[in-house]
């Protein structure tokens, strides 16, 4: 199975933008109007991210953070969003965190990029980046 697509920049024929990357991924939970985890692809735009199966659009311009999650780590942000539960969730790997603001609130998502994290973390955190200058 492959995890790391290639797409080439530019527009498609419908005039709309071409993703630059379309990673698996899962969606683990964290957004207050997504709460269910599901099997996922992740797009990854000059401008923005896309969560695909639940039409979660992500600009970077909007992230105030990113950031892993490991089996060690036990965050504020974890228990408070899934409770007595947060405590109990042992991961085996990490986790990607981003949390950034929807023009209402700050919300945070959690993705797991499975092997692909290092990678796909580091090109969502330099666009973020390029996105602040």
């Amino acid at each position: 199975m492959k995890m790391f697509n290639q797409f080439s920049f530019g527009k498609n024929q419908t005039g709309l933008e071409k993703p630059v990357e379309k990673i698996d991924a899962k969606y683990i939970g964290g957004h207050k109007a997504f709460p269910k985890s599901k099997d996922t692809h992740v797009l990854i735009f000059s401008n923005k991210i896309e969560v695909e199966k639940i039409g979660l659009s992500i600009p970077y311009k909007s992230m105030i953070t990113i950031e892993n999650a490991d089996a060690e780590r036990i965050t504020k942000t974890r228990v408070l969003l899934l409770g007595i539960a947060g405590l109990l969730w042992k991961k085996k790997y990490l986790y990607t965190v981003i949390e950034y603001d929807d023009g209402i609130e700050k919300q945070t998502v959690i993705l797991d990029f499975h092997r692909d994290v290092d990678k796909v973390q580091a090109l969502i955190y330099r666009k973020m980046l390029d996105f602040r200058k």
